[in-house]
């Protein structure tokens, strides 16, 4: 305890208490001195920690100064009656708590303890009447979250606890309940921070939770096919959340729509990548054998949905919400013909497999309802929009069923289907024109 640089870091620690406590008895109202021992004491005995790893043999010491110093503000806390210094005492003890839990917990525990500290030193506010700067608060919330989001992707995080990946059913929900309980305790600006904090730990475990369960491992680095598919479907329903979450968030709401955006973002992008470099419709064997279905539903239909949400949070910016519009009808397009392609070739979709004459007569059965479907809801709700996209689709099954469907049809048939096909375009032509004088006459939604 003696030995440089130890020994000048207690002496620093003790004159640089002192000195604040001192004058901060004789000019009370000066709270720079009274804050002078809340930086320096935690600082200065974490430095020689955070310069040289091999100094094990000083932490029973620095455990007792610590705790020394913690009961004396303590101590203060329940006799001072200045406000700056009964918030100085409060802050001085959690931060000497905080330093004596990260000298004996790591990893998932340290963070267990960080947030339980967030909670005492909200209800300790409350019970003294002390107010406690949302900086503080919002800066703590901020590294406990960071470190329970990089956490999934540390190997070392399972390898080293006794809980292996079960670990998330532990860490998370306690996280979850200190969060909870602090948000009794925690002033009106503070719960907004809180509840975005909640969200945002509730999604990692949503996402872990469904990792383990279908792939047998949390998130690890580098991101098999699997995980990546469902990290992007889990980043998509947390950007749903938080921009459902910034239409009462008040204040607030910026920082959420800034979030949500930027999870759409990357989901995209990632969904972008897995479209180009992982397609099962250009090489097989990409999907797992097993439980082909879900994960074509986890691929393309789960996202179609939640980008279709998003863009309702998008009214503002129309071109926006109809490009999500659009990637959405994409992914539902991807995800009904890979599904008609997988009651056909059982575990996978590859377009290079053999294609029956009657899969082509299922895609187009299929389409034709879904286009009679979008006819008959854009007729009901005038609106012109559904009825384009229903023509359009009904178009392409007319196409589809006489260019392809009958391809291998010949002489008098082939002739017919081509004659049924142009009538086919005039009565759709006939169609179109009902629709839009029906929707000039009694003024349609356009959006």
């Amino acid at each position: 305890m003696f030995a440089s640089p130890s020994v000048y870091t207690q002496l620093a620690v003790l004159c640089y208490g002192l000195f604040g406590v001192v004058m901060a008895r004789r000019y009370p109202a000066r709270m720079g001195y009274a804050v002078l021992p809340v930086i320096a004491i935690p600082l200065l005995l974490a430095l020689p920690f955070s310069i040289r790893n091999n100094l094990d043999s000083l932490v029973p010491l620095y455990s007792v100064e610590l705790g020394i110093y913690a009961l004396i503000s303590a101590t203060a806390l329940m006799r001072v009656s200045n406000a700056n210094q009964k918030l100085c005492s409060n802050l001085l003890m959690h931060g000497c708590i905080t330093l004596l839990f990260s000298l004996y917990l790591t990893d998932n525990s340290l963070t267990v303890a960080l947030s339980l500290q967030v909670t005492s030193l909200l209800s300790s506010a409350r019970r003294l009447a002390v107010s406690v700067p949302d900086w503080i608060v919002k800066l703590a919330v901020g590294v406990i979250v960071l470190r329970l989001t990089i956490a999934p992707f540390d190997i070392n995080t399972a390898t080293n606890n006794a809980l292996g990946d079960f670990w998330i059913f532990v860490t998370y929900p306690l996280v979850l309940i200190a969060f909870a309980i602090g948000y009794r305790f925690a002033p009106a600006a503070l719960q907004k921070w809180l509840v975005g904090a909640q969200l945002h730990v509730g999604a990692l475990l949503l996402s872990t939770a469904t990792c383990l369960f279908l792939t047998g491992s949390v998130l690890s680095w580098p991101l098999r096919l699997p995980t990546a598919i469902l990290l992007s479907a889990n980043w998509l329903v947390l950007a749903g959340v938080y921009l459902w979450r910034a239409q009462s968030a008040g204040s607030a709401s910026s920082l959420y729509k800034i979030y949500g955006g930027l999870l759409t973002g990357i989901a995209l992008a990632f969904q972008f990548g897995l479209l180009i470099m992982h397609n099962p419709f250009l090489s097989q064997g990409v999907l797992p054998i097993s439980n082909t279905a879900l994960w074509l539903v986890l691929l393309w239909l789960v996202p179609g949905a939640l980008i279709a949400v998003i863009s309702r949070y998008a009214k503002a910016v129309s071109l926006l919400r109809r490009s999500l519009l659009v990637i959405a009808s994409a992914f539902s397009i991807l995800f009904i013909n890979g599904a008609i392609r997988l009651c056909y070739q059982k575990n996978d979709i590859a377009l290079s497999l053999p294609t029956g004459q009657t899969e082509l007569y299922t895609y187009s059965a299929v389409w034709l309802i879904i286009a009679a479907l979008f006819l008959v809801a854009g007729y009901q709700r005038r609106h012109v929009i559904i009825s384009r996209v229903g023509l359009t689709l009904l178009l392409a099954v007319i196409c589809k069923v006489f260019l392809i469907d009958t391809g291998q049809l010949e002489g008098l048939l082939r002739a017919l289907s081509f004659l049924g096909l142009g009538g086919s375009l005039v009565a759709l032509g006939w169609l179109f024109q009902r629709i839009n004088a029906a929707a000039t006459s009694s003024s349609p939604t356009s959006g």
